[in-house]
């Protein structure tokens, strides 16, 4: 996985925690090349363009954003054509 930090794909663990949320939706925009949505208090999203693939998460106000180098996002979009 690209480590933003690093600028590297790297082996990662994925740490997953269940929260209880009291609402949330996502949505799709027409083209299907964007997705936002909310989860509890956090806001989520995530896109392709022009080849590159993008995402950010907001909570509390503080926003996390990254977006990933066209060598690896074009073996992401090849892998899933």
């Amino acid at each position: 996985m690209y480590n933003p930090d690093t600028r590297l794909v790297e082996s990662y663990e994925e740490i997953w925690i269940d929260k209880q949320i009291e609402k949330g939706n996502v949505s799709r925009n027409e083209t299907g090349n964007e997705w936002a949505g909310y989860a509890g208090d956090y806001e989520i999203g995530l896109g392709i363009e022009n080849g590159k693939i993008w995402a950010y998460q907001v909570q509390g106000g503080v926003r996390k954003s990254t977006e990933l180098p066209e060598h690896v996002a074009q073996r992401h979009l090849e892998r899933s054509t």
